[in-house]
């Protein structure tokens, strides 16, 4: 019975050590990337974004860009050098957007087309323009689908 007991200790011993290694690999953060992270306006120039619907921009290894300003999707291409990035030919759909949502939608379009430069730090992806103001903030969040 004694060696019943031993293997039953020396299992439980085995299956804590597993999850304690587990829960420190899942604690671990991963590493930002610009491309294939879901990004959520948090700034726009220096103003904090506090709309209910922020905007959202994702970028793929092919050069295409999506998300959605906050109420209309868009879509376009984006061309990367080294740490300059330049938007080209975004669309977004009409649909009728009312209030905060609205404002802000359409400022962040405005300073999309200004980007030039973009840098990452930690979860923060800066947007900035030529002169090197910044004009987009946004933060990598989880892919959210509608």
């Amino acid at each position: 019975m004694s060696g019943i007991l031993k293997t039953l200790i020396l299992s439980l011993c085995l299956l804590q050590a597993a999850c304690v290694h587990t829960q420190t690999q899942a604690s671990k953060p991963s590493q930002t990337t610009l491309q294939d992270t879901n990004w959520v306006l948090t700034r726009l120039e220096s103003q904090p974004v506090t709309t209910t619907k922020p905007a959202q921009l994702r970028l793929n290894a092919e050069g295409r860009v999506s998300g959605s300003g906050g109420c209309n999707r868009i879509g376009g291409a984006y061309q990367l050098t080294g740490g300059q990035i330049a938007f080209s030919q975004v669309v977004s759909t009409r649909m009728a957007c009312i209030g905060d949502v609205a404002a802000t939608e359409d400022a962040f379009f405005k300073a999309l087309a200004q980007v030039a430069s973009w840098e990452i730090k930690g979860q923060t992806l800066s947007l900035r323009d030529a002169g090197g103001k910044l004009v987009l903030e946004l933060e990598a969040a989880a892919v959210t689908r509608n």
